[in-house]
């Protein structure tokens, strides 16, 4: 079985090494998109040899609308030699302790698209271990948001049709979809100073006057300025993500 990844990256020199460590396990070949990072994420990218680089130059903006166009198209490519496409942002991290076993299990019943269960993951530190990152941060509340179709056959999917962000897509082909055995973990929320100054530099991106960019930009700005309250509310909301 061969499974691909598609994402992209702008200054993810944190979490890629923990991206790494976690897709490693079961992707054969990952296509990456550099959005023009400034820090060691070309570094770190380059010393995985199944790591495909690809520069992405947009003058220093987010250009969501080309953005979503790589996402829908780029996965073509020399798609029959893959069994399964993963199609993610570095902060999300596909799970399952029997990972390999549901796919084959989803491939043997002629699943297409597999549908997860995401989850916005919170602690108020970034994590410190050099092991896998859902060993040290395990709490998450159940979001419907980041419950992404991040994975499908591309074999049997012919377009995916995702909306901006991929959240959602709306496939065509022989389409089949699972139930959410599959959990999707979104680290975004890893720190408060981590998520302060990722909503600051993502905000400074934004560069197109209209109101998918200015809602956007709204966002990031509204990252920038979270604290230790919003932090505090939300971990007492959270359930242990890996223990059930």
């Amino acid at each position: 079985m061969k499974i691909r990844l598609l994402s992209f990256c702008w200054n993810e020199e944190f979490l890629l090494p923990y991206f790494f460590r976690h897709y490693d396990a079961f992707v054969d070949k990952y296509i990456i998109y550099d959005n023009e990072s400034t820090d060691k994420s070309i570094e770190i990218m380059s010393n995985n040899p199944k790591v495909e680089i690809r520069n992405w130059k947009t003058n220093g903006i987010i250009d969501i609308y080309e953005f979503t166009k790589l996402r829908n198209n780029i996965w073509k490519e020399d798609k029959l030699k893959y069994d399964w496409q993963i199609v993610c942002d570095v902060d999300e991290f596909l799970y399952h302790p029997q990972l390999l076993n549901i796919l084959n299990d989803y491939k043997t019943k002629g699943i297409s698209v597999c549908l997860t269960r995401g989850y916005d993951m919170y602690s108020l530190q970034k994590p410190k271990t050099n092991g896998q990152i859902y060993s040290e941060l395990q709490l998450g509340i159940p979001s419907v948001m980041f419950s992404k179709p991040v994975i499908f056959n591309p074999k049997k999917v012919v377009t995916t049709n995702y909306n901006h962000g991929a959240h959602n897509m709306w496939p065509k082909g022989q389409i089949l979809k699972s139930s959410r055995k599959l959990k999707l973990l979104h680290y975004k929320y890893i720190g408060i100073d981590y998520v302060n100054k990722k909503g600051k530099e993502h905000a400074a991106r934004v560069g197109k006057d209209d109101f998918i960019s200015e809602r956007r930009k709204k966002r990031y700005e509204d990252f920038s300025n979270l604290n230790k309250t919003f932090f505090t509310k939300n971990l007492k909301k959270c359930v242990n993500v890996l223990g059930g």
